[in-house]
């Protein structure tokens, strides 16, 4: 009986933890945009990094399961502003032209848990504007 009895308990406690683990309904939908191009839905999707950008740069670890990254630059500068980024081995340097915009990169097949850092430069010094990271469990695109 007491065999019994924990068993039972321990399907109770397996059967709470996968009621507690929910998918949205709308997990693995495809969105049509205006082009018609067919894009999944992210079925987690979370901004990692919104800041200013200033000298101190920023930085993220990319989070387990989330296999792709964004990053976002927004240069308020009549500066070119030059954007590198460093991660392991990896070694980026972009360009976004002054008072523009852009996603700078799309990183596809990120490695979880490494560690991220984006320094920021102009060639007169001043740096204005803002960085989004957004990291998600499908690809983005640009």
């Amino acid at each position: 009986m007491r065999k019994h009895k924990r068993c039972l308990g321990l399907i109770s406690a397996i059967a709470m933890v996968f009621s507690l683990i929910t998918i949205p309904a709308s997990a693995g939908e495809v969105v049509l945009v205006d082009d018609g191009t067919r894009l999944p839905t992210p079925r987690a999707s979370q901004v990692v990094v919104e800041a200013s950008i200033s000298s101190l740069g920023a930085s993220w670890v990319q989070p387990f399961g989330n296999n792709s990254y964004k990053i976002w630059v927004d240069n308020t500068t009549d500066q070119v502003m030059t954007v590198t980024h460093v991660s392991g081995l990896r070694n980026d340097t972009y360009e976004v032209e002054p008072n523009s915009n852009r996603v700078v990169a799309v990183v596809n097949n990120a490695i979880p848990f490494a560690e991220h850092r984006l320094d920021f430069s102009t060639p007169n010094g001043v740096l204005s504007g803002r960085v989004t990271v957004r990291v998600s469990d499908v690809d983005q695109s640009y």
